[in-house]
Order: C-alpha cells, then structure tokens, then sequence
C-alpha cells in the first residue's frame, strides 16, 4: 500500500505478509502520530498500532501509543500530538517525547515542544526500532532512566565550560531548542563558549547502562 498523502484513522492493524509503504517525503497521520520518513519506509505485519488513556505513569500525559510490533528501522520526523485534556497535570512547558525500546524502558529525547499546536517532534537520524510512544515530565525522567540520582551538572547558567559529574562513562549530544543536533561528544567537562547565548538540551546516554536522560542548560 502505498501512501502519499496524509491519512488519518483510529487504529491500524497490518496483516501477515502484509506491509503499508511509506514514500520518503510524505506524511503519514495515525490519530495525533504523525511519521514524516526521510527514506522509503515500509510499516511491516503484523502489527497494530493504537493509542490508549492509560499513562505510563504518574508523571505521564493519557496518551500512549502502542505497537504490537516495533517500527523497525525507522528514519525521519516523528511528531506526536497531544490535547491539553491530556496533560494529566504535567506542566506542558516540562513535556518531552518519550519512546519505549527493545526491554521496555521509556527513554527520553531531546523534542521540540511546541505549546501553540500542542506537539512534540524529533527527527532520528538514524535507523531506530521504536516500540511505543508517549510525553512525559522531563524534570523528573532523569529519575527512573538513570542508575541512581549522582548526576550533576554545573555550573548553570553556563559561559564557557560546563561539567558534568557522573560515575560511569558518558555521551552527550548537545542540541538546541528545536531538537536539532550541534554536535556530540563522549567528555564530562564540555566547552559551550562557542554556542550564541540561550537554553539548550543535553541529551546524555549512560553508556554502562544504556539509558538516557535530558537536561537543559542556559548559556549566558
């Protein structure tokens, strides 16, 4: 099946031995989830696709989607749309994208909020097997998607240097507010004296662990 428009439904449900063709370029829209491939994408069966009132948590909105099968692979903007009946008392300005793995945790991306048309979008740059999809509170992700609370990050606001204290080994990718990658990096003491002044994400992945965290910064 081809698609190359937006289409919009309840649920979908694909078949064995079936497959829904995404054109690299166009949108696909299942109920507030819309996928925006940067390649030709195939949804493979079976799978179902559906969207449930039950969050993750106390710190969740009531929107959450589920797959029976991942989306495997997939490459480009992923937009999640969300309804402010929704929040489930979360703060919509702490909201931030979160995507279920391979064992089931919930980990955290650095997303885009945008609270005029109530979206959070990111774009994966590479190949990602995505399992479920939610938001969630990201003042409090750091919690449940770390090994324990000994994260530190300092000083912040920041003008040159900023450290960030944590026994096991690191990556961070630094975004801006957009969620668009600047670049990344595998060191704890990170010079941001280049960046233009305003707030930025650290997505930091626990490379022992495999687990992810968002933090932002203020460069003044």
């Amino acid at each position: 099946m081809l698609v190359s428009s937006v289409i919009s439904a309840q649920d979908l449900t694909i078949g064995f031995g079936s497959n829904l063709f995404i054109e690299n370029g166009t949108v696909f829209n299942l109920n507030g989830m819309r996928l925006e491939p940067t390649v030709n994408y195939d949804l493979i069966g079976p799978n179902t696709i559906s969207v449930s009132a039950t969050p993750i948590d106390a710190q969740s909105i009531n929107r959450v989607y589920d797959f029976t099968s991942p989306l495997s692979g997939y490459q480009g903007d992923f937009v999640f749309s969300y309804e402010d009946a929704e929040l489930n008392s979360v703060p919509e300005a702490n909201l931030v994208l979160v995507v279920k793995d391979v064992s089931g945790s919930w980990n955290g991306v650095a997303s885009a909020l945008n609270t005029t048309l109530n979206t959070l979008s990111y774009s994966f740059s590479s190949p990602t097997d995505i399992y479920g999809a939610s938001a969630s509170d990201d003042t409090v992700l750091s919690l449940s998607d770390f090994e324990d609370i000994g994260l530190q990050i300092y000083p912040n606001p920041v003008e040159s240097i900023v450290v960030i204290d944590y026994k096991n080994a690191i990556e961070v990718e630094v975004c801006n507010q957009l969620g668009q990658s600047i670049f990344k990096t595998k060191n704890k003491s990170i010079d941001v004296s280049n960046l233009n002044n305003g707030v930025y994400l650290l997505l930091i992945t626990d490379l022992k662990m495999n687990k992810k965290t968002i933090r932002k910064i203020t460069k003044k």
